[in-house]
């Protein structure tokens, strides 16, 4: 990304990087869920689209930006 202001380029930081991966994996999660309590397709769809929203909504509050590019790890 770069900045509108200073015009350097930024990197998101390893936390938020970190962060934002596992917030991806939420809406995954609603498959062993719906397989144990024997949900109905559409009740695991619907489920797993509420949980893509909140995703996408939360995911710009979790972002960090550093001047450095840092390890993944």
């Amino acid at each position: 990304m770069i900045c509108n202001h200073c015009g350097e380029i930024q990197y998101q930081s390893t936390t938020s990087r970190n962060t934002t991966s596992l917030l991806v994996l939420l809406p995954i999660s609603t498959l062993p869920f719906s397989i144990m309590f024997d949900l109905s397709p559409i009740s695991v769809l619907l489920l797993g689209l509420a949980l893509i929203f909140v995703a996408l909504f939360v995911m710009p509050l979790l972002l960090k930006l550093t001047d450095k590019e840092e390890p993944l790890w």
